[in-house]
């Protein structure tokens, strides 16, 4: 793919060019019938009668100005749907929804040709034959409205709606992923790291800051041939660079013109597109993702539904991988590294939804799953699968010998099984040693033999976390669960119904 066929491509996806091809082809429409007028036998004019084709025309023009203003603030409702429930990334899908683009291009196409149309019959350039092929026009034109009326009225139930975003970010990530898998270096030799840079080499620096959108491999094999260089391609797709960002480094000295025709090859705008770029997609459904786990939404099932779409993407890259053999002999690119992926997809589910034991599940099924793809595969779903189990460690601050310290060590003994399974994550905080001789908690520690220990003096880190958690730190014990890196998730002081289930959940 040239530059400029990616610039059509991005511009065919635009709403605007379509809206304008519709309103100029609604206005050729109009004028045909008075170029062709005289080539219509004079018995079928005679059909049409000098009133018909203007009342259905007027019709048309009252009424499509009303359509074409209501999908343009139904369209708008969906863009602020789709900001607000799922993420603002998600509008540039439905602003490119073809279903939408031609309801818009349709109704405006028509309300055109039909003013066109009426101002052509009141001058009197619709004469004989002319009115005759205006009517026909004007038919067509009236089931081409009806089928896109209905089409449009059907792709209104679902528009802007969580699901059915969701579904289009699924697919532009899945597209973007399936063509990086059927060309893993975009058909170029495989590095992974530079060979040893001499001082003839040149180095090609982004000239402005923003995110890589494409680069020209085509234009630049050709190049690298014309000027018999080999380049190695530092700056992917997707990628944010500044001023000075290394985008790709040749094996000899450029001239400045030369230079230049490689700058042009690649494409820096200030927002990623997720044509070429297949973490773009795997991020904006993370972003879902932490979305519906804020706490302003807490919605469970649609962090589960985004864990299983990014399983499914991920899926695709293994499944569709393709071993290509180097068209652009001279360009070489680094292939997708697989932990970026988990990286993008999974990390803001494993923050967010650390609290949430349903989500949890579900991203550990689908780790496992993931983990039996392959051996790429199976080393970053072993690793995020351990952060993930990491998030949730529990440290719990005891006062011991007095309640309600003894009342949670014995709930904890009781649920034995449960807490065994977890004993690794938590983390009981006393004063001394000697605490660790008091009844209750020795025979906690007996039994729970995996949970770790440390020591204290409670003179300021439970006032300071007693504070930063908003609970009473005079109240002990005090027990905060983080995840993982120091950053609480959940915190309670004294004792409250239910904890030692509410510790479980969280782990």
């Amino acid at each position: 793919m040239t530059n400029v066929k990616f610039t059509i491509l991005a511009l065919a996806k635009k709403i605007w060019p379509k809206v304008s091809a519709y309103a100029l082809l609604g206005v050729l429409s109009a004028l045909v019938a008075v170029i062709f007028k005289s080539y219509i036998p004079e018995e079928l004019s005679k059909i049409v009668g000098s009133e018909t084709a203007g009342n259905i025309l007027t019709i048309l023009a009252s009424s499509m100005l009303a359509v074409t203003t209501f999908s343009l603030s139904t369209m708008v409702s969906a863009y602020g749907a789709a900001t607000s429930n799922v993420t603002p990334r998600a509008t540039r899908l439905i602003t490119e929804d073809k279903t939408t683009q031609n309801a818009l291009s349709t109704f405006l196409g028509t309300f055109l040709f039909s003013l066109v149309g009426i101002i052509a019959l009141n001058m009197g350039l619709y004469e004989g034959g002319g009115r005759f092929i205006l009517f026909v026009f004007t038919i067509v034109t009236v089931i081409f409205i009806v089928v896109t009326f209905i089409r449009w009225v059907d792709r209104l139930t679902t528009l802007g709606r969580v699901n059915e975003t969701n579904g289009l970010i699924e697919k532009a990530a899945t597209d973007a992923i399936k063509r990086r898998a059927h060309k893993p270096t975009y058909g170029c030799n495989r590095f992974e790291t530079f060979p040893d840079v001499l001082p003839e080499w040149t180095d090609l620096q982004a000239e402005s800051s923003g995110y890589l959108q494409y680069f020209d491999a085509k234009k630049i094999s050709q190049l690298a041939e014309e000027h018999e260089v080999d380049v190695y391609v530092a700056s992917t797709p997707g990628k944010y660079v500044t001023k000075g960002t290394l985008l790709a480094l040749f094996t000899k000295k450029l001239t400045s013109e030369s230079y230049r025709e490689f700058c042009k090859c690649f494409t820096i705008a200030d927002q990623r597109t997720f044509e070429q770029d297949p973490r773009f997609g795997l991020c904006v459904l993370a972003e879902v993702a932490s979305r519906a786990m804020s706490p302003a939404v807490n919605d469970q099932g649609t962090a589960i539904d985004i864990v299983v779409r990014a399983g499914r993407v991920l899926e695709v890259y293994t499944v569709e991988r393709k071993d290509e053999a180097a068209e652009f002999k001279r360009l070489w690119v680094p292939e997708l590294c697989i932990d970026d992926l988990f990286q993008d997809a999974f990390n803001p589910v494993i923050r967010d939804a650390a609290a949430s034991y349903e989500v949890q599940v579900r991203l550990q099924k689908t780790l496992v799953h993931l983990g039996s793809l392959g051996k790429d595969y199976r080393e970053s779903a072993i690793k995020y699968s351990r952060i993930a189990l990491q998030y949730g460690e529990a440290k719990l601050f005891l006062e011991e010998e007095k309640e309600p310290t003894e009342h949670i060590l014995n709930e904890m003994m009781e649920q034995e099984e449960a807490f065994a399974e977890y004993a690794e994550q938590i983390i009981f905080v006393v004063r001394s040693k000697e605490a660790l001789e008091t009844p209750t908690l020795s025979k906690a520690l007996a039994k729970l033999k995996n949970i770790q220990i440390y020591y204290d003096d409670f003179s300021e880190i439970i006032n300071t976390l007693g504070r930063r958690m908003y609970v009473d730190p005079d109240k002990l014990p005090l027990i905060i669960v983080t995840n993982g890196t120091l950053n609480g998730i959940y915190a309670t002081s004294g004792y409250n119904v239910g904890t030692g289930d509410m510790l479980l959940r969280l782990m």
